[in-house]
């Protein structure tokens, strides 16, 4: 009789717990890996620059599962900094499976969000596409009180600048690691960050600058 009544108090939790994990998400399980001051003026992994000293660089990763097996919404995370009411989009994003020689590693392609045009009205071809087809969900999870910060960037140099704000397809991957760079503004109070994907908190962090 024992017996019987631990397995059916099992049978019991291991059902809620099935229920508990399921409920955390239908369609991704996301989590959060570490965050960094990295160099504004030199990175491995990353192309984006700045020469502003009000401008600091942090790197973000995460492990992406998608569990509905559809494309994740690379535009969907944010970094949110509580104490200045700032909400920031990153400059740059990669969605990358582990290192592998028959699938590629990276499959995601940087999107305009302005048109840049040379003098004789054409796109530039040294540059990423203006593709308007490319969905941005950025602003669709703003949040009240909150100003978006999204930092243009340059394509161009100094004398000739060729501004725009970019963003991201998709990420294709069922599973991932999500690496993104953000510029956040240095001359205010000291900040405390909190990463999101669309409207849901992933995780919360302080980063010593140095």
């Amino acid at each position: 009789m024992k017996d019987f009544y631990f397995i059916l108090i099992f049978i019991i939790a291991f059902q809620r717990l099935c229920f508990s994990q399921e409920d955390l998400s239908k369609d991704y399980s996301i989590e959060f890996k570490k965050a960094r001051e990295v160099s504004t003026s030199f990175n491995l992994n990353s192309t984006t620059r700045s020469r502003d000293d009000r401008l600091a660089k942090i790197m973000v990763k995460c492990k992406v599962k998608a569990l509905d097996k559809k494309p994740v919404d690379s535009n969907g995370f944010s970094l949110v900094d509580t104490v200045n009411k700032l909400r920031y989009r990153f400059v740059e994003y990669g969605g990358y499976l582990p290192i592998t020689i028959f699938v590629p590693n990276e499959r995601t392609n940087r999107v305009l969000k302005e048109k840049i045009l040379n003098e004789n009205g054409e796109e530039y071809k040294s540059i990423p596409d203006y593709d308007p087809d490319v969905y941005d969900s950025f602003e669709d999870y703003s949040i009240s009180g909150y100003k978006n910060v999204e930092i243009p960037i340059n394509f161009g140099n100094k004398r000739n600048p060729r501004k725009s704000v970019t963003y991201y397809t998709p990420t294709p991957f069922k599973k991932f690691t999500a690496t993104m760079y953000f510029l956040v503004i240095m001359d205010q109070k000291e900040p405390n960050f909190e990463l999101y994907y669309h409207d849901q908190k992933i995780d919360n962090f302080e980063i010593d600058f140095k």
